[in-house]
């Protein structure tokens, strides 16, 4: 009798520009800013059907968390052993990443605007292999007149999640 052994998919999350490591904690605690605050959300909702791996930037040690296993970013330069990667904001990571992991797909995951210093980066990715996920339509479109490439690397858009508890109230509108 054969048994078959089924794993969740492993997706990594790299993070090799936050200004420190975050955890779900950090949502209640405060004090990170939004692209960490999405990435917990959707690692945490995510978390019971894949295998989240998160290694990020200014963090020293293996912490397991209901967004998943949360490594310090040097263990990301290694094989991933990952079915998919996905790169937050750093392009030049996602590319060393591709040497390291030449099969598995990777996403670069924009939550910025990159600056006229970073044009190379749509040759780059398109080359590689690498999709791209900005975090609304008018950022892709904004990101597609930037890099104004005919192909291009695949532009794609998520929107972020918002809280559920979320609603209005009478703050005034600052537009």
């Amino acid at each position: 009798m054969t048994v078959a052994c089924h794993r969740p998919p492993v997706i990594a999350v790299v993070d090799p520009m936050c200004p420190a490591g975050y955890d779900p904690s950090s949502l209640q605690r405060g004090g990170i800013g939004g692209t960490e605050a999405t990435i917990m959300r959707v690692g945490t909702a995510l978390s019971p059907t894949f295998d989240m791996r998160h290694f990020q930037r200014g963090r020293s040690f293996t912490q397991l968390s209901s967004a998943g296993i949360i490594h310090p970013l040097i263990l990301a330069l290694l094989p991933l052993q990952a079915d998919v990667i996905i790169v937050i904001n750093a392009w030049k990571v996602a590319l060393k990443l591709r040497k390291i992991n030449p099969a598995t797909p990777i996403l670069l995951w924009l939550h910025i605007h990159p600056g006229r210093h970073n044009r190379a980066m749509g040759p780059a990715l398109r080359d590689a292999g690498i999709g791209i996920i900005c975090v609304s339509a008018s950022h892709a479109a904004s990101l597609r007149r930037f890099l104004h490439l005919a192909p291009g690397p695949e532009i794609s858009h998520i929107y972020n999640p918002i809280d559920d508890n979320l609603a209005p109230d009478a703050t005034d509108r600052d537009p």
